[in-house]
């Protein structure tokens, strides 16, 4: 079965299992707003997809070197803006 963390975590919540805040982003707006929904001073972007393995999310995509694991913290909405965008949109 081929799911996202993000639809997992439907399920689970659907069933009554706690799980983290967090928002399921497919465009650049949308990260940005839920940066705003989230309120804070850091957040936590995670790019996910379907790729297998646990390589380094920058050798597989030229993504810049902060984006190891698809993960990256950032502390503005700006910040969400940029590395998001290298694959939305």
């Amino acid at each position: 079965m081929k799911i996202h963390e993000y639809q997992g975590k439907e399920l689970f919540r659907k069933f009554g299992m706690a799980t983290p805040r967090g928002y399921p982003c497919f465009s650049v707006d949308e990260a940005v707003e839920a940066v705003k929904k989230l309120g804070g001073k850091v957040w936590v972007v995670k790019a996910q997809i379907h790729a297998g393995g646990r390589e380094p999310a920058s050798k597989r995509s030229g993504a810049s070197p902060g984006w190891a694991f698809g993960l990256n913290r950032i502390r503005d909405a700006r910040s969400a803006v940029a590395p998001t965008d290298q694959g939305m949109d």
